[in-house]
């Protein structure tokens, strides 16, 4: 379903009758998402945006999909009851180490049998196993060729994407999964299950949460207040490297998230300051020392009233409407450009002769 006329709303909050909602923006404000809030029916939503709520407000939810479930760390996703199905990772940025964190997580929180969870396939092949043994107890090794039908024949059919212990027919303790779509890493780093821990992940309304590796080693801490994330939180990768901090107010990205990454020796970060949940800014340190920056994919509603294209265009908006072309040699782009320095890089002393938008 597809609303342009806000005034059918109301009478969907009163019916409680929409099961389902697509919505093909591609930016998604408060104005176009926060009315359904009040609509309890749904059970299916696909969005082509960010969907940074608290989800809990859709207890009867059983699919959804939406860009950033990861990115904006959409935790509370792990304690809808009645999902289904989950946002897939098979898009290819998910082999990004710096969200090796958030996918562990993911993975290990929500049930396998969850259709689009990373190791749906490879569970649904375990289960088929046991069918033809329902007493067997030992080791088991899953197979590229038992899981993924498309490589059977190939040279991979018998290299082991799965390996955990099985007693009278039921999987249990940290099973390994080693899956290339996923790697996230060149060497033997894996993602991993714990079939023996079935408890519900809890959150605090308020104070410190930590969730840690299946070795124990801290993957991920921050706070809650009102039971939302708050201010600052970390993300490391199992040998203790810090790769993102995001910054959170009432539950929404507000502030600086800065992605970390060593490349060739050197460590190189890449950062997005949100202005709200909906409006941002992106920088990025270049080889030749240089910085780039601009706004990403929503330039419908540019951050802070200014759109700022690759090629160092500046756009002045009012009220998501078009006023003017800010000229390159004025004091206003001077000042933009400094004011956007100082929100990604406060760490850094940065002028406009720093940045560049060469390709």
């Amino acid at each position: 379903m597809h609303i342009d006329e806000w005034e059918l709303y109301e009478e969907l909050i009163s019916s409680q009758s929409l099961k389902s909602i697509e919505i093909y923006r591609p930016a998604i404000n408060e104005d176009w998402f926060d009315p359904f809030i009040k609509i309890k029916s749904l059970e299916e939503i696909d969005v082509s945006d960010n969907l940074s709520m608290e989800l809990e407000v859709f207890p009867n939810l059983k699919k959804i999909n939406f860009l950033n479930m990861y990115y904006l760390f959409s935790h509370s996703i792990v304690n809808l009851k009645g999902l289904i199905g989950m946002p897939s990772l098979e898009n290819s940025s998910m082999r990004r180490s710096d969200l090796y964190p958030e996918i562990t997580f993911f993975a290990n929180s929500m049930s396998p049998d969850i259709e689009g969870h990373p190791f749906y396939e490879i569970n649904k092949s375990i289960r088929a196993k046991l069918e033809v043994d329902s007493t067997y107890s030992g080791i088991m090794i899953v197979t590229f060729g038992d899981a993924f039908p498309m490589f059977i024949g190939s040279n991979k059919e018998s290299n082991a994407v799965a390996m955990g212990e099985v007693l009278n027919g039921k999987p249990v303790g940290v099973w390994e999964f080693n899956l290339p779509q996923l790697r996230a890493f060149m060497d033997d780093f894996s993602y991993y299950y714990n079939y023996s821990d079935t408890a519900q992940v809890s959150f605090p309304m308020d104070g410190e949460w930590r969730y840690y590796y299946p070795d124990g080693t801290l993957a991920i801490s921050g706070q809650f207040k009102n039971g939302l994330k708050k201010g600052e939180w970390k993300f490391y990768n199992p040998d203790g490297f810090l790769v993102n901090t995001k910054s959170f107010n009432k539950g929404k990205p507000l502030g600086l998230f800065i992605s970390y990454e060593m490349y060739e020796g050197s460590l190189n970060d890449s950062r997005t300051y949100f202005f709200s949940d909906k409006e941002f800014i992106y920088g990025g340190e270049l080889k030749n020392g240089l910085y780039r920056i601009g706004n990403l994919w929503n330039q419908s509603y540019p951050s802070n009233n200014y759109s700022l294209d690759q090629a160092g265009n500046l756009s002045k908006f009012k009220n998501e409407v078009f006023v003017k072309s800010v000229r390159k040699d004025s004091f206003e782009y001077n000042r933009v450009i400094k004011d956007y320095l100082k929100k990604l890089y406060p760490d850094k002393k940065l002028s406009k002769k720093d940045v560049s938008f060469e390709d």
